[in-house]
């Protein structure tokens, strides 16, 4: 009966820690269609400086308690991207600034490439979450806010 007994404790403990243990995946994820785009390299004059507009951003995001912020640089030069120094301000849903600053990225980017660059986020509290984000914030407290991202500068190196 004893050993019985005990195999049944077992038994139950095993069960009753398989039922505790928690769930890591997402549900009801959809997925995003990417935009069809007409990137294309543009030629321009070789230089040691990009103009801003050799460059673009896109796909900014930041969610909730994030400790940092992502999105895609894309060079439309003829020369690697090297580093890029960006002016970044940040905005409440009305309108008023929250924050900015400037960061300076050191990364390589070929010519007529788009790769994922991410800095530290501005957000040391981790109360806001870009407005944008898919990641829904479970916080009723979070604030919402949206970014306002300016190229100061860029700097080029030819193909070696």
């Amino acid at each position: 009966m004893k050993p019985i007994l005990s195999l049944l404790i077992i038994l139950l403990s095993v069960t009753a820690y398989a039922d505790t243990r928690t769930r890591t995946t997402r549900r009801h994820l959809k997925p995003i269609i990417a935009e069809a785009t007409n990137d294309t390299i543009r030629p321009t004059d070789p230089a040691m400086t990009g103009s801003p507009d050799s460059l673009s951003i896109k796909g900014y995001d930041k969610p909730l308690r994030s400790m940092r912020e992502t999105f895609f640089i894309t060079n439309r030069h003829c020369m690697p991207l090297h580093t890029v120094k960006l002016h970044i301000s940040y905005y409440t849903m009305g309108g008023e600034m929250l924050h900015s600053r400037d960061v300076t990225i050191d990364t390589t980017i070929p010519p007529g490439e788009t790769h994922q660059v991410s800095t530290p986020a501005w957000d040391r509290q981790k109360a806001y979450y870009y407005i944008g984000t898919r990641v829904t914030p479970r916080s009723k407290k979070a604030l919402p806010y949206y970014p306002k991202i300016a190229i100061i500068s860029a700097l080029l190196a030819p193909i070696e």
